[in-house]
């Protein structure tokens, strides 16, 4: 836990990794981590791997790839533990590294957070949401495959219910997810939640910066809206 939280606080603020004494103090709370995994808990791994994921590093770069590894390889036997907010940080995190989801550990372990995802939807909050939606939109997945549809139907679903407070970067970063993947602007729950996130710009349009214009405009072109 202190690891966690020693790692979670040092994120928080704007330091280099190659900036000494960071540099050596990281690397080996980075380095003590194999060794202590498994008392890690959920929050402690969520907490970890979105520190380490907002640092410019490699997940294949030692003493970083290492710790990655055995992080998410306790990830399936304590799933049942995850809370909404760390499952959304761990998959938020993981999609910052370029990995495979086809690999294992990470296979596993994305897999079992896609699919605790559905049964905890009602706990999710709008950036929660948006960066799970952002998060899967950049690995290469199909809406055909059942895992990933029912969990990207059921975050859809959860939109219309909390749109008024999406910020602009969530409804810009949940657009752009949705632009994608092959979806029909005809079906359920798709058409509902792209109307709403849509229908609440105009009230959030003072609040976009030129990155999340640019990116909702790519998306609804993408998204081939009719316009009226």
């Amino acid at each position: 836990q202190e690891i966690a939280n020693v790692l979670n606080a040092l994120s928080k603020w704007k330091i280099s990794l190659h900036q000494t004494p960071y540099q050596e103090t990281i690397s080996c709370l980075v380095a003590a981590i194999p060794q202590q995994v498994d008392e890690f808990n959920a929050q402690d791994i969520a907490n970890s791997l979105n520190a380490l994921a907002k640092w410019k590093i490699s997940s294949l770069e030692t003493p970083y790839q290492e710790a990655i590894l055995c992080l998410v390889a306790t990830i399936p036997e304590k799933i049942n533990t995850f809370i909404a907010q760390e499952i959304a940080n761990v998959l938020n995190a993981l999609s910052k590294w370029d990995i495979s989801i086809h690999k294992t550990p990470y296979k596993e372990a994305i897999s079992c957070l896609v699919a605790a995802t559905p049964k905890q939807i009602d706990e999710f909050n709008t950036q929660e949401i948006a960066n799970v939606l952002n998060a899967l939109s950049k690995w290469k997945i199909s809406l055909h495959e059942s895992l990933y549809q029912e969990t990207i139907s059921a975050l859809a679903r959860a939109i219309p219910k909390q749109v008024k407070l999406f910020t602009a970067q969530g409804i810009s970063n949940s657009l752009n997810a949705l632009s994608k993947w092959d979806i029909s602007l005809h079906e359920t729950p798709y058409q509902e939640s792209i109307s709403c996130l849509i229908g609440i710009i105009p009230e959030k349009i003072t609040t976009f910066s030129s990155q999340s214009l640019v990116n909702s405009l790519n998306a609804l072109a993408k998204l081939a809206l009719p316009i009226q």
